[in-house]
C-alpha cells in the first residue's frame, strides 16, 4: 500500500503492514531533510553562476570606460551637480531628498551618457575639424554637457546597452 502526500507527491512512502507509522515518521522525515539538503546545493551552484554572470554584466557596462574617461567626465558631473545643488538650496522650496538624489544618479550616469553623445557626434562628424570661434564652441560643449548631465538618467542605458554589446563581441583574454 502506498501513501502519497498532497502537497509532496513526488516523496512516497511505502507502507508495508509490519512497519510501524514510527519507522515512516523517520524515512519521511529523512527524505524531507535529503531533499532540502539536495535542493540547497543546487542553489548553491545556481547563485555562484548568476554572481559570475552579474559580475561579468557589471564589467562589460559598468566597466566599459576607461578610468581616465570616467574620472574625468565624472569630474564634470560633479561640478554641475554641485551647481544644481547649490541653486536648488538658494530657491524658497530649498533642496529636499529627491533633488539631492537625482543630481548624485545623474553625476553618476552622465560619464555614460557623455559616451553615447560623443559617439553620435564622432558617427556624423567623422574625422573633419571646423575652426569656429573658441567662446562659441565653449558655450555649444558647456550647454551639451549641460544637456547630458540633466537626462542622464535617459541617455546612460543607451551608453550602458551600447558597451555590453560591444565588450560582449570582443574576444575574451
Amino acid at each position: 500500500m502506498s501513501h502519497y502526500l498532497p502537497i509532496l507527491p513526488f516523496l512516497r512512502i511505502d507502507r508495508d503492514d509490519r512497519k510501524s507509522p514510527a519507522i515512516d515518521a523517520g524515512l519521511f522525515v529523512f527524505k524531507i531533510y535529503w531533499l532540502i539538503g539536495w535542493t540547497a546545493k543546487i542553489r548553491a551552484q545556481i547563485s555562484n553562476l548568476e554572481m559570475d554572470l552579474m559580475r561579468q554584466f557589471f564589467a562589460m557596462t559598468f566597466g566599459g570606460l576607461t578610468p581616465s574617461y570616467y574620472a574625468r567626465q565624472l569630474f564634470f558631473g560633479a561640478l554641475f551637480a554641485a551647481f544644481f545643488i547649490y541653486m536648488k538650496s538658494r530657491s524658497p522650496s530649498g533642496i529636499d531628498f529627491a533633488n539631492t538624489s537625482l543630481a548624485v544618479v545623474s553625476t553618476l550616469l552622465y560619464p555614460y551618457a557623455r559616451f553615447v553623445y560623443e559617439s553620435v557626434v564622432g558617427f556624423i562628424m567623422g574625422g573633419n575639424v571646423f575652426f569656429v570661434n573658441a567662446l562659441l564652441m565653449l558655450a555649444t560643449k558647456i550647454i551639451t554637457m549641460f544637456v547630458c548631465w540633466f537626462l542622464a538618467i535617459f541617455i546612460a542605458p543607451l551608453g550602458l546597452l551600447y558597451l555590453y554589446w560591444y565588450h560582449s563581441r570582443q574576444p575574451s583574454n
